[in-house]
């Protein structure tokens, strides 16, 4: 590792700085941690497939809560994956006043991790500054952390955050810096392969990239690689989910084979335009093996039950999803946890 750049070879650590060597070499196994109010089921379908009006197949499990987080107030845009055992919540933002009260928002940096069967989370470290709303992507390696923002400004640094059981603490290993600043985006794995989707360059809601990156981690020294863009308008807030074990294997058949799917998001309108922001309700999914995206049924026409006004409800109108969770259930759905219509979450 000697002439090696810092940020490939450290991590920090409470104060101290550990090799990035002795964090990607360890074999981990994964775990998936749901912890949501499910939305909807969404169909796989391509676009000449109508949309199921109802969601489709009902989910063959059932939810429970998890122990409160530490922070009484709750967290946005924190972040979120798993390492081995541990699932991993850094960082976000809150509230301490209310904003209707005049209080102004506050990023944080604290790291907690719930670990199987505690019944308390626990204090696990600090990230390196107070940080919100990164693309983050969970592997047998560590979480991948792309961007983020605070106060000022939205960043392109990224991270690896992994969980030492030995020293009961949470790792910050750096990664490349992203070709970009990227909040809001959205990031999933595949194998050791992480796909960013990029989101806001900047503090201004309409300053979007449109563009995305994959990096391998299995790679000696990885970087950021160009891959094919989402379709249609640059947004942010997309929701995604990865399926793994399907479709062709990369060509050099060094990868895993699987899809990443992509739907929704929002884009505030040019100056230009009519003062707003477009609520998106088209899906897609990206093939890693030949780089290119596959246009699927835009998000299904639900139900609406909770008695608002016709200005308010979705009765008759397919639902945007921005900013919500997902994950792919089986061979042919993708789970979906909440998320923002543009009129109510």
């Amino acid at each position: 590792m000697t002439g090696a750049p810092p940020a490939r070879r450290s991590a920090v650590k409470g104060g101290r700085f550990v090799g990035l060597e002795g964090v990607l070499g360890r074999p981990i196994w994964r775990g998936i941690w749901l912890c949501a109010c499910l939305c909807a089921c969404l169909s796989l379908a391509p676009s000449r497939a109508s949309a199921s009006p109802q969601g489709g197949p009902s989910p063959g499990f059932q939810f429970g809560l998890l122990p409160d987080l530490p922070n009484p107030i709750g967290l946005g845009g924190p972040l979120v994956g798993v390492h081995g055992d541990a699932l991993i919540v850094a960082g976000g933002a809150n509230f301490p006043v209310p904003l209707t009260e005049g209080g102004a928002k506050v990023w944080l940096g604290e790291i907690s991790v719930l670990l199987p069967g505690a019944d308390e989370w626990k204090s696990a470290g600090a990230l390196p500054k107070p940080l919100a709303y990164a693309a983050c992507a969970s592997t047998s390696r560590g979480v991948v952390c792309v961007g983020g923002s605070d106060g000022t400004a939205v960043y392109a640094e990224s991270f690896l955050m992994t969980w030492d059981p030995q020293a009961d603490e949470v790792l910050c290993t750096p990664l490349p810096p992203f070709p970009v600043p990227n909040a809001f985006g959205a990031a999933e794995a595949i194998g050791d392969r992480v796909f960013v989707l990029a989101g806001k360059k900047s503090k201004d809601d309409a300053d979007l990239s449109g563009a995305a990156w994959s990096i391998d981690l299995a790679e000696p020294a990885p970087k950021w690689t160009p891959m094919a863009p989402m379709p249609g308008p640059a947004r942010f807030k997309v929701v995604t989910a990865a399926q793994h074990g399907l479709g062709p294997l990369p060509p050099d058949s060094s990868g895993t084979a699987g899809f990443i799917y992509a739907f929704s998001g929002s884009s505030a309108r040019p100056p230009n335009a009519a003062p707003g922001i477009d609520h998106f309700t088209d899906g897609y999914r990206y093939a890693p093996a030949t780089d290119t995206w596959t246009k699927l049924a835009d998000l299904p026409v639900l139900a609406d039950p909770r008695g608002l006004d016709e200005d308010g409800a979705f009765a008759k109108e397919r639902w945007p999803i921005n900013a919500g969770s997902a994950h792919a259930y089986g061979k042919r759905s993708v789970l979906t946890f909440s998320g923002a219509t543009g009129r109510y979450i």
